[in-house]
């Protein structure tokens, strides 16, 4: 990766140049997106083990730099840099998401089939010493509770992660 030029902003130039961005400013929009590369490659490092190359990470990390100057409030007294940090993870996060699969499930799937694996994970470390098929129903009805959504649920999700399901298997479903 070749890094352009290095921009340092300071708090009252970086809100300036929002500002000219939000106006429809291109030249602003582009020197704040260089400003930001040290960030998103900072960031896009951490996801160099994902399917993603690393210059498609830190291509989606631009995206997220132009969403956050879209979005910028600058009212709020929160810094540009610091704003603009969430929406290129967010930006990485789900690319790497949407890349990762064969088969792409959203993204709000791919969150709740997370959440329900670290549930489960607590609840087996827990509950240490129990053993075998019955166990594992125990604690996904605990997980369902928790999550107020059904056990059924909670298996149909697991079995969204699978990464290969026999056609046969997703007819049926």
């Amino acid at each position: 990766l070749s890094a352009p030029e290095h921009v340092v902003l300071d708090r009252e130039r970086e809100r300036e140049l929002v500002v000219a961005a939000q106006r429809g400013d291109v030249a602003a929009r582009d020197l704040l997106v260089r400003a930001s590369y040290r960030n998103i490659t900072w960031i896009a490092r951490r996801y160099r083990g994902s399917a993603v190359p690393l210059e498609d990470l830190v291509s989606e990390g631009a995206i997220g730099v132009l969403t956050a100057i879209d979005r910028f409030d600058s009212s709020r007294g929160t810094r540009f840099d610091t704003y603009a940090r969430w929406w290129i993870l967010d930006a990485l996060r789900n690319c790497v998401l949407q890349q990762s699969r064969t088969v792409r499930l959203p993204a709000n799937v791919v969150r709740e089939i997370g959440s329900i694996e670290r549930l489960m994970k607590n609840e087996e470390g827990s509950a240490a010493g129990a053993q075998g098929e019955r166990h594992r129903g125990s604690v996904i009805e605990r997980v369902a509770q928790q999550l107020k959504r059904s056990g059924s649920h909670v298996e149909e999700m697991l079995a969204l992660k699978e990464p290969n399901l026999p056609m046969e298997a997703i007819a049926e479903q």
